[in-house]
């Protein structure tokens, strides 16, 4: 809920000052949010099959 609300007002904030570039990248984002918050917020561990392959 909370990564559906940001992307949101991410698209917003782009959309009131013409940022279109801005809103594209947030919104590009918002599959990564909650693994993110999940890490960091609730400390929890990530396995080999999660993690992103870099």
């Amino acid at each position: 809920m909370v990564d559906g609300l940001l992307a949101s007002a991410g698209v917003a904030l782009g959309a009131v000052r013409l940022l279109l570039a801005v809103a594209v990248v947030l919104a590009s984002l918002y599959a990564a949010i909650p693994p993110v918050l999940g890490v960091a917020v609730l400390r929890e561990k990530l396995t080999r099959a999660q993690a992103p392959a870099w």
